[in-house]
This record gives C-alpha cells, sequence and structure tokens, in this order.
C-alpha cells in the first residue's frame, strides 16, 4: 500500500503514527478521486516538513505508480466475471475518469482490452464522471438504450448517481465510500463485491 510505504520511508520526518497517517493518506485520497496535484498539496500541508515537499510526495506516488500500471491488480473474479458476459453476447464497456495515456496502459496490462467492446476515457473524451455526455457517448457506441444498459461502479455520485440520472440500471459496489447522506439512494442493486454484481448481471440479462 502506497500510504504504508511512504510513512516507513520517510517516517523520521512525520508526527503521525503509522495507522493515523495511513487513514489520513486514504481521507484525503478520497479513494482516488481527489485531483493528484490536490491530494499533494494537501499531504505536504498536513506533514508540513521541509524534507516532504510537494515535489517529493509527486515524485513518490509516481515512482509507485508506474509499477502497478506494469501490474494493475483487479477485483477478483473481474476477468471471469467479463468472459462470463462476452460468452453470452452481451456487450461491455468501461468509462474511466484519468488520462487517456495512464488509464489505456492500466487496461492493457490488467488483459482486459479483449473483454471490452469499447473504453471511453475521459481525457481523450472531453468529459468526465458524472457529466451525462460521456454516459450517453458509451450507450451511442454500443448501440444500446438506457433502459436496456447496467452500469456498476463504486463511487455513489459519479458512477451511480450519473448512470441512473440518464435512465441505466446500476449495481453499487459498497467500498470504501460510504453513500452521502444528502443524497438519495438511486441504485437498483447493492453488492459488496464485483463477484456479485456479475451473478446479478447474469440473471437480470439471461
Amino acid at each position: 500500500m502506497y500510504a504504508e510505504r511512504f510513512w516507513e520511508e520517510k517516517y523520521q520526518h512525520i508526527a503521525l503514527s503509522k495507522p493515523e497517517f495511513v487513514e489520513t493518506f486514504m481521507r484525503l485520497d478520497g479513494n482516488g478521486y481527489v485531483p493528484r496535484e490536490t491530494f499533494f498539496y494537501n499531504m505536504a500541508g498536513l506533514i508540513k516538513s521541509p524534507q516532504i515537499t510537494v515535489e517529493v510526495i509527486h515524485d513518490f506516488f509516481y515512482s509507485e505508480i508506474d509499477g502497478a500500471w506494469s501490474q494493475p491488480l483487479l477485483f477478483e473474479s473481474a476477468l471471469d466475471g467479463l468472459a462470463m458476459l462476452k460468452q453470452g453476447g452481451i456487450l461491455t464497456g468501461v468509462i474511466s475518469n484519468g488520462g487517456t495515456q495512464n488509464q489505456s496502459t492500466k487496461i492493457e496490462n490488467a488483459d482486459l482490452r479483449p473483454y471490452l467492446d469499447h473504453v471511453l476515457i475521459s481525457e481523450e473524451f472531453g468529459a468526465k464522471k458524472p457529466n451525462p455526455a460521456i454516459f450517453n457517448a458509451m450507450l451511442g457506441q454500443l448501440n444500446v438504450s438506457a433502459q436496456d444498459a447496467w452500469f456498476v461502479g463504486d463511487h455513489p455520485v459519479f458512477d451511480i448517481c450519473a448512470a441512473h440520472a440518464v435512465g441505466m440500471r446500476t449495481i453499487w459496489i459498497e467500498r470504501a465510500l460510504q453513500w452521502p447522506e444528502k443524497v438519495d439512494f438511486c441504485f437498483d442493486y447493492r453488492v459488496d463485491k464485483l463477484g456479485k454484481a456479475f451473478e446479478i448481471l447474469r440473471n437480470q440479462i439471461a
């Protein structure tokens, strides 16, 4: 885990204990949804050490990410589930917020590409989730109507509410992000593992 490795390398400059640092790191990171430069700035402000600058955090993060991109970790059953959908003739796609080169590299190195009919990456497309344009564009690329499409994601607002708003049915994978108190539930199903989402899709689409 990046936070643990960072603390282990830089602990002499960090006043927080390892558990405290990891918890704060995860909170500031926002499960990857906080813009990277904002995250680096906030981390440097938290640590408040002349030895731990924004540049130091930036360099450490991207050196770690370079390794992660070469061998990205997938959710358990991800490839098996996608293979099941493909064998059943179900069209699949990925909508990803992020840089085109970085996200494309992750998809290729995770061996996802053979199972996907289309990929939309926000930088290349020109809009990011939760903008409805990128969801509608995916529906157009797959040539399916919103009411016949399912969206699986873990972000309550960027994934689930956004997909629901364009008329798609949704499965929320409840992970690190909690559902916002002021946002009405809008998912069709709620699961804690990707494998359970594939089971739902198999039963709903079959």
